[in-house]
């Protein structure tokens, strides 16, 4: 039985993580406590899904449906289940305000990149993460990111702009507190050796035009 997490990466609301003294009689509840029972407590990812999809289908419009959502997100995740994750995951994204929304782009950036191969797609998520004016490691290990998608997407001036910041940055220095050291300097150099293929092919075909 594949098994949850043992914390949700992206915080449930206050409402949604209350513990029941009883439980109630409202059957929609009910069930929404045992679908979170299912996952939280109990660990059981398969059990957890189908009790959220059937809540989710039965009560579209109770609030326990929204709570359902994000449940879905966490597990479809935690299960592999990338497509699925993607789609529910952008339908809880408009709830989500401020830190909240920043981890849950980067979520989706990821899920895009990582398992479904799809650059354009994980691009606007990543933009989103990169809010203006903030420096963490979140950022950095996200403009990290973005910069290989921009190369794979042939984007060079996002290229060229993300890759003057990460040279001056902890990652860079081998001192980010998030991710593997190694990989990072290795995802580095790979971006800056596109960088200077794609100038080398430039200079390449402006030699050839001028001939």
């Amino acid at each position: 039985v594949a098994r949850a997490p043992a914390a949700p990466a992206v915080p449930l609301a206050p409402e949604e993580t209350r513990v029941e003294v009883e439980l109630p009689s409202d059957p929609v509840r009910r069930a929404w406590i045992a679908a979170r029972a299912a996952y939280y407590e109990d660990g059981d990812l398969d059990r957890a899904i189908g009790l959220a999809v059937r809540l989710r289908a039965d009560a579209a419009v109770r609030v326990e449906s929204r709570w359902a959502g994000s449940l879905l997100c966490e597990a479809y995740t935690a299960r592999g289940r990338a497509r699925e994750a993607v789609e529910v995951c952008t339908e809880v994204l408009p709830a989500r305000q401020g830190e909240e929304a920043r981890i849950l782009h980067r979520r989706i950036a990821e899920l895009y990149r990582g398992q479904l191969g799809d650059c354009a797609r994980a691009l606007p998520h990543y933009n989103q993460v990169l809010v203006f004016g903030r420096s963490s490691p979140l950022d950095e290990g996200a403009r990290l990111a973005r910069a290989e998608c921009a190369a794979e997407t042939g984007d060079w001036d996002l290229v060229r702009r993300d890759l003057l910041q990460l040279e001056n940055s902890q990652i860079a220095k081998s001192t980010s507190p998030t991710g593997d050291p190694t990989e990072q300097r290795a995802a580095l150099e790979r971006i800056r050796q596109r960088l200077a293929q794609h100038r080398a092919a430039q200079a390449a075909s402006g030699m050839a035009d001028s001939e």
